[in-house]
């Protein structure tokens, strides 16, 4: 490795190159030029510890080079057994650049992670696996930092504590990167966020977002979308609910409509957004890792009882026959008649799965990320859906049955070295590993893959070993959820204005 100096705006940064070699046939190869751990805004400390984030103009008044060769802490958030206290400060708001060759210009790739606006942090995404799947392709990866939890969301529609602490973070990470990636070898004309699950709520509500325009030009979403967790608490007593739901362990820290970053609804922000050429989708069984019973591997309790608790538990203005009638469309929809029998547990969990990814995914996808582009006059939008089996991804197995549940692409996206290291991947794990490099990358080349684009016939790219074009996206979920449940309850979802006061 050598030491690699680039000078900014704010200062000169120090990092360091790495080269694993051309030998293709090896699990690591490529070369990259490495930045880790730059501040892109004023310690949030003290008296900024509950603001929106400052600026930093200059990394320090001595002209001292910033030492980039090093991750930071993550941001603080809900502590678990993988990130101990040591490896967490609220002195986070860093961001990292991976790139082939400070001298060249490259397109550019913004990475925001997920972790439920709760947890996370911009090191999992490990510049070797980085180098090995997306920089040598010939991408500057870039990856975020930003507030998280109470510290980042807890909010009473203050100047003590405003809204959306953690989006205005991701902005000015933005920000930093459209004034200074030039200098790293970043292309400022051609932008690509991208995000999974939280992370693409994130993409979700930057690209609606009017304080956001000009800082990115497309946009990749992986499990995510503005309409799944979004609020609209316009009351500063919805945070106390916030902080007791918490306690109770619902995932409850979420962006909210707060007349700035976000001034309408997502539905609304849509039709008046920029043109953005997209790449949305998800993968298979992106829900079945949050059906209870299925994680533990105790399925036996999952039954056609369990739908009508979950509509239940959906929609808690409904009454017992509408919740009943609901669950039997559901599951006359999604088993196209043949529901498995009473005795068959397995089948219900599977079935359980389909339909949580209908309701809390594609409906909402379906309806927003590709209607709502069309509407826009915005037809570059591509879907894909990530379908590739592989113990690699989790270690989860049920009867039998081996979800592909949410997460479950980023280890072949990301090429994490603690997993590719320890476990004995095959030759198909490698190839679909290359496939998601190519195809992400490609986009940010080229605002778009060499597959169909959405369009009437719902078109979308089945990843797996092979890729395969394919046609009917989520085909169940529209029925069922934008069409027929819509229909009986005799109402237009979602409701689309907003009164004066909200």
């Amino acid at each position: 490795c050598e030491l690699i100096r680039v000078e900014t705006s704010r200062g000169p940064v120090q990092g360091f190159d790495h080269d694993f070699g051309n030998d293709t046939s090896k699990r690591f190869f490529g070369y990259g030029q490495l930045f880790l751990g730059i501040p892109y805004a004023k310690a949030p400390l003290g008296e900024r510890r509950f603001t929106l984030p400052e600026d930093i103009c200059k990394y320090n008044d001595r002209g001292e080079v910033h030492n980039a060769t090093y991750y930071r802490p993550r941001c603080w958030h809900t502590l678990d057994l993988l990130t101990p206290a040591d490896a967490m400060d609220e002195d986070c708001l860093y961001l990292n650049v991976m790139t082939p060759n400070i001298s060249r210009k490259y397109p550019v790739m913004v990475y925001i992670h997920g972790g439920a606006f709760t947890t996370g942090g911009a090191d999992i995404q490990h510049w070797k696996g980085a180098v090995r799947n997306l920089v040598s392709r010939g991408v500057v990866v870039v990856t975020i930092q930003y507030r998280l939890g109470l510290i980042g969301f807890f909010t009473t529609f203050t100047e003590t504590f405003p809204p959306n602490r953690g989006l205005y973070d991701q902005i000015l990470g933005l920000r930093w990167v459209k004034e200074e990636i030039a200098n790293f070898g970043g292309d400022s004309n051609r932008i690509t966020i991208f995000g999974q699950s939280a992370g693409a709520t994130s993409v979700s509500d930057l690209s609606l977002s009017p304080l956001a325009r000009g800082l990115f030009h497309q946009l990749i979403q992986m499990s995510g979308s503005a309409l799944q967790q979004i609020e609209t608490i316009d009351d500063p007593r919805g945070s106390v609910h916030q902080a007791r739901a918490e306690q109770k362990g619902r995932k409850v820290w979420n962006p909210v409509i707060d007349g700035a970053v976000l001034p309408d609804y997502p539905e609304n922000l849509a039709k008046s957004r920029p043109k953005y050429p997209a790449l949305i989708g998800d993968v298979q069984d992106d829900f079945a890792l949050f059906i209870p019973g299925v994680m533990m591997g105790h399925i036996s309790n999952i039954s056609r009882d369990s739908i009508k608790r979950f509509v239940q538990g959906a929609g808690t203005i409904l009454d017992e026959d509408t919740a009943k009638n609901i669950s039997t469309m559901m599951i006359n929809g999604y088993s196209k008649g043949a529901p498995p029998a009473d005795s068959d547990h397995l089948g219900w969990a599977k079935l359980m799965s389909d339909m949580r990814n209908g309701l809390q995914s594609h409906k909402l996808l379906i309806q927003f990320l590709v209607c709502r582009h069309r509407k826009a006059g915005n037809e570059d939008v591509w879907l894909f859906t990530f379908a590739h089996r592989s113990l690699l991804s989790f270690n989860l197995e049920v009867d039998g049955w081996m979800p592909i549940a949410h997460c479950s692409e980023l280890p072949y996206l990301w090429f994490y070295p603690n997993k590719w290291d320890t476990y004995n991947a095959s030759d198909a794990d490698l190839i679909v590993a290359d496939n998601m490099g190519m195809l992400w990358t490609d986009f940010a080349k080229n605002g778009k893959i060499s597959f169909p684009r959405v369009e009437n016939a719902m078109n979308y790219v089945e990843i797996k070993e092979k890729i395969s074009h394919k046609t009917k996206w989520r085909l169940e979920a529209n029925k069922v959820f934008n069409e027929q449940i819509p229909e009986y309850l005799g109402v237009e979802y979602p409701p689309l204005k907003m009164s004066d006061e909200s």
